[in-house]
């Protein structure tokens, strides 16, 4: 008779399983009853730290975590169609050149449809689904390793400190971390109980996949490495198996279409985060850096320390990201599991835990991409916990019903009053336990501006616009679309100061600036201002100013001095570069970001950005003519118009080749077909004008590539 997987767990608990034979002792009627009561005891601990003043722990709220709840509400607005047209899609451009799979915008769209957008809903809803990830931990431990402080699982993922800090954002690393541990449970099952586990490991496996970009290289590792350790298994149970290949190939479907779509996502996507795949180094320091990174992503030494690797922003105040005091249950746990490797239970949950920095190796170690860890890491614990236990109880004299209630109340108590100075700690000393709350640092002031101040200034007045610098943290107009109901949104940009010293600009009693320090200060020394009055300071945590909202007036002579600004920026400079291993001298508009050099590497990732010039002009003389069959150039997204004037030797008229392209993809490239000649190029001289923005545009220019 077949049995269902749900009546396998029903017949399961109270069973022993694979990691204790022992039978159970007289008089232990009532332990299981306690164990459930104390799982459900330390769910509600574990519930209580993550939920309570969500919006005060973390101090910052990211864009990264506004992210999935505006593209939630964009799903439901477009009838689950992405910006593109894709029905129910998986994959999002988080980022200019950044796809990512985001499963988790979907499991915020139901809270975003009942109760709409809001720190507390978005992060609320990350931590409920880590709620069950770490249920799925603790029933690891009792299904299949027969642990009798199982339940402690909870705990020790309650007192993480890397746990508490993510699981209280709305990171969709914790998500995929959660969905990581269900698909362990499920495997597991399916090695221990009953072939038919191995659908729903499936389906927690893709989860796991599509939630976040670095799931997909550990979920890719931890099925190569579990399809080698147990291919005995998986050959006796070859039918079950080829269904769930079946399974895999439609919940793989979303990827499949996607890398049709976009073929160079993967390599746009590890250069776009600085991989040292893609850096001019010899293949055997490229594999003896991912050796050294996987290395560390494995080692006490980054997970029990304090360190300054990470941002701080994902660091704990002064603790390592696991608490230096489970180290010992830790070290027990894995030295249980080195000692009986040959069972298949341990040798998967070591795999898992070899798997979790994969991702993270091809890049650099951070605490997100290797989150994953958390679930080996909680089960090793556990385990050691159980071990030790063992062997007080052995050793202790004391009635056996006393130790079978008493010590694990005791244990109780004491992880669960962890637990919750823990969270203290956050609340109270989180605030300052780092003093760069910029770009760098924190990244603080997102609640305090668009939840708080922005909405009253909008409320007080219905002609004020706000213009808020964009410099403090990544993303931040997404704040915009997450904090500012729509109706409103028009009247708050992202615009720097540089936007109004730049060129003579709308400013009167209705422009309210908000300014970091640094641009406030700027603001004060520059001539171009008569007056800039501060209506009200935002201060950082450690009482310092953080924004500035203000009101500014121009100069009497700003005309003038914007004038001689003109003039010094209008004069073209000279560079040297290499193109295509030709010295060739360019004479360019004034660069604001880049080198001209990063025109010529073929690499559409360097690129240089002009300096109020509309069009951008690059003039090229090369060191000896040389034949030129096409021009391969890149942009920044725009609607321009392309001229390109090819000099053959001693020429004066050059021939001209011109086009306008419009509505192009972002960052479009486009090529010039040199089908007029001439046959050999002297000198050519490449303009881009930027057909939808006026003279002080700032053009970006991302590769020019000539052929042959």
């Amino acid at each position: 008779m077949a049995i269902s997987p749900v009546n396998s767990i029903k017949m399961y608990i109270g069973r022993k399983g694979a990691g204790d034979q022992r039978a159970v002792p007289a008089g232990a009627k009532g332990a299981p009853r306690l164990e459930w009561l104390l799982f459900g005891l330390a769910l509600l601990v574990y519930a209580f730290t993550r939920l309570y003043a969500l919006e005060r722990f973390p101090i910052y709220f990211f864009a990264d975590e506004a992210t999935h709840a505006v593209l939630a509400a964009d799903l439901l607005q477009n009838g689950f169609r992405d910006a593109h047209g894709h029905l129910f899609p998986l994959y999002f451009e988080a980022a200019g050149l950044r796809w990512t799979p985001l499963l988790s915008v979907y499991v915020h769209v139901l809270p975003v449809a009942l109760f709409g957008k809001s720190i507390a809903v978005t992060r609320a809803t990350a931590a409920l689904v880590t709620l069950v990830g770490v249920a799925a931990v603790a029933l690891t431990a009792r299904l299949i390793f027969r642990c009798r402080y199982w339940w402690t699982a909870v705990l020790f993922l309650a007192v993480a400190p890397n746990w508490l800090l993510h699981s209280r954002t709305g990171f969709e690393t914790v998500m995929m971390a959660s969905f990581y541990a269900l698909f362990l449970l499920f495997y597991l099952l399916y090695r221990t109980r009953a072939p038919a586990y191995l659908y729903p490991a499936v389906v927690f496996g893709a989860a796991t996949f599509y939630t976040y970009s670095n799931g997909q290289m550990v979920m890719a590792a931890t099925a190569f490495l579990l399809l080698l350790s147990d291919l005995p298994y998986h050959l006796r149970h070859w039918k079950t198996v080829l269904i769930a290949l079946g399974l895999v190939a439609v919940l793989a479907l979303p990827i499949v279409r996607f890398r049709l779509t976009q073929p160079d996502s993967l390599s746009q996507h590890l250069r776009a985060i600085d991989s040292y795949w893609f850096k001019d180094m010899p293949l055997a320091e490229k594999l003896r850096q991912f050796a050294r990174t996987y290395a560390y992503g494995l080692s006490p030494q980054y997970w029990f320390t304090p360190n300054a690797h990470d941002l701080a922003r994902h660091r704990f105040g002064q603790l390592g990201h696991l608490s230096i005091v489970v180290l010992p249950f830790f070290l027990v746990g894995l030295g249980v599991s080195l000692a009986r490797i040959r069972q298949a239970t341990y040798r998967v949950v070591l795999l898992c835990a070899l798997a979790a920095p994969a991702g993270a190796a091809l890049v650099d170690v951070t605490i997100t991409r290797v989150m994953a860890f958390n679930v080996p890491a909680a089960l090793f614990c556990t385990l050691g916990l159980e071990a030790v236990m063992r062997f007080l109880a052995k050793r202790i004299p004391a009635p056996r019903r006393a130790m079978q209630t008493a010590a694990p109340v005791a244990v109780f108590a004491v992880m669960s009053l962890a637990s919750l100075l823990l969270l203290r700690y956050a609340l109270v000393g989180g605030p300052r336990w780092f003093s760069d709350y910029g770009l760098y640092g924190m990244q603080y002031g997102a609640r305090q501006l668009f939840e708080e101040a922005i909405p009253e200034y909008l409320a007080q007045d219905p002609d004020t616009q706000i213009m808020v610098s964009s410099t403090w943290a990544n993303g931040a107009d997404t704040f915009i679309r997450f904090f500012i109901p729509k109706a409103l949104q028009s009247r708050v940009q992202m615009l720097n100061i540089d936007h109004y010293m730049d060129a003579r600009r709308t400013l009167d009693d209705h422009i309210l600036l908000v300014m970091t320090p640094s641009e406030y200060e700027e603001a004060l020394a520059s001539p171009k201002f008569k007056t800039v009055d501060v209506d009200r300071i935002i201060r950082y945590p450690d009482g310092k100013p953080g924004f500035y909202f203000a009101r500014l007036t121009y100069a009497d002579d700003l005309d003038e001095l914007l004038a001689a600004e003109r003039t010094e920026r209008s004069r073209p400079v000279t560079d040297q570069a290499m193109i295509n291993g030709v010295p060739a001298q360019i004479t360019h508009s004034l660069l604001e970001a880049g080198q001209v050099s990063d025109l010529f590497d073929a690499d559409p990732f360097t690129l240089v950005r002009g300096l109020e010039a509309n069009p951008i002009v690059f003039d090229i003389t090369f060191a000896e003519p040389r034949p030129v069959e096409t021009l391969t150039a890149t942009f920044g997204s725009m609607d321009f118009a392309l001229t390109v004037s090819a000099y053959a030797p001693g020429a004066t008229e050059p021939v001209v080749y011109a086009r306008e392209y419009r509505d192009m993809p972002p960052d479009p490239t486009v090529e010039i077909v040199f089908d007029r000649g001439p046959e050999l190029v002297e000198w050519v001289v490449i303009e881009a004008l930027h057909l939808t923005a006026g003279p002080e545009a700032k053009i970006h220019v991302r590769d020019l590539v000539f052929t042959p």
